[in-house]
């Protein structure tokens, strides 16, 4: 939403929200650092999909890196 409106609260929830997900990388047993909370098991599991793992987690930062969100088509959430 910051990168459409250049409202600053969209910026400050984006960059919040970044420093989350960089805290989350953790796990020394994966390549990313990444693993998804599965809570019907309890535990952190590996996951590389696009919705809930590793390429989404690439691709948002990849996004923000160099402002190109075209990929977000493929979820119908473009303008």
């Amino acid at each position: 939403m910051y990168h459409l409106t250049d409202e600053l609260a969209f910026k400050e929830a984006r960059d919040y929200w970044l420093e989350q997900t960089l805290l989350y990388n953790c796990f020394s047993d994966t390549k990313s650092g990444y693993k998804m909370f599965r809570a019907n098991e309890n535990q952190y599991m590996p996951e590389n999909g696009f919705l809930e793992g590793n390429a989404g987690i690439g691709l948002t930062l990849l996004s923000i890196l160099t402002s190109d969100f075209s990929w977000d088509y493929c979820l119908m959430l473009n303008e």
